[in-house]
């Protein structure tokens, strides 16, 4: 079997890069992590998330290249917002 090691670096205002990477079977893989760990992320940390307003997961492979991000927001709206109601 063929395992790659991805790495799962945070961002939010700052960077938090993994230096030690998992080994997994292929990218499918790795999506599935990275959803995995920006739940934990958001579950263990939800007051961090709110007071910063983003987090992304980004996902590199041994030689630094970008495979995918995974990115969440959290913004409330300014005024009033109908994006919501049912219009007629």
């Amino acid at each position: 079997m063929n395992v790659t090691r991805y790495f799962f670096h945070c961002a939010d205002s700052t960077r938090h890069l993994d230096a030690e990477g998992i080994e997994l079977e292929d990218l499918d893989a790795a999506h599935q992590e990275a959803i995995r760990w920006m739940g934990e992320l958001l579950t263990e940390f939800p007051q961090d998330f709110w007071s910063k307003g983003c987090l992304a997961i980004l996902v590199t492979d041994a030689s630094w290249n970008l495979l995918f991000s995974v990115t969440t927001m959290a913004a409330e709206p300014q005024g009033t917002s109908n994006l919501l109601r049912a219009r007629a």
